[in-house]
C-alpha cells in the first residue's frame, strides 16, 4: 500500500450524531475534538445523541424498575413513559440533560450529561418498582 491510499480512519467522515435533535456529521473523535474541553468533548461524544431539551422538554425525575432493570422513567409531568419512549424522547430533544449511548451489544440506553452535579444523575435519582 502506497502512502496515498493509507486508511486514516480518524479523519475520514463517520457515524452522525444528533445534539439537541440536529444531526451533525463527522466522526465524533475527530482531530477537532482535541479543541474542546475534555468534559464537552466526552459528554458530547459518548453519547449519540445529546439532548438539552428543547421548548417544553421534560426532566426524568424517577426510575421505574422491574425486577431490578430500569424498564421506564416518570417525567417531570408525572407521566410514565417507556425506555424506548424516552430513548426516542431524547432522540427529539424532548428530554433534558440526557444522552442515548449505545451498549457493546448494540442496545440503546440513556445516560445523564455530566454537569458536575450527582443529585441529577439518573442513577441517583428515586426508583419505583413496577
Amino acid at each position: 500500500m502506497n502512502d496515498n491510499t493509507q486508511n486514516n480512519s480518524v479523519n475520514e467522515p463517520h457515524d452522525n450524531q444528533i445534539i439537541n435533535g440536529q444531526v451533525v456529521e463527522g466522526h465524533p473523535h475527530s482531530m477537532e475534538a482535541a479543541t474542546e474541553s475534555n468534559t464537552e468533548f466526552l459528554a458530547q461524544n459518548t453519547n449519540r445523541i445529546v439532548s438539552e431539551g428543547g421548548a417544553g422538554a421534560q426532566s426524568i425525575t424517577k426510575l421505574l424498575k422491574q425486577g431490578g432493570d430500569v424498564v421506564g422513567y416518570v417525567l417531570s409531568d408525572g407521566s410514565h413513559v417507556s425506555c424506548e419512549q424516552a430513548i426516542q424522547m431524547a432522540m427529539n430533544n424532548q428530554l433534558q440533560h440526557v444522552g442515548v449511548s449505545t451498549s457493546k451489544a448494540g442496545t440503546p440506553y440513556l445516560r445523564s450529561l455530566a454537569d458536575g452535579d450527582e443529585s441529577n444523575n439518573l442513577g441517583n435519582l428515586p426508583s419505583e418498582t413496577v
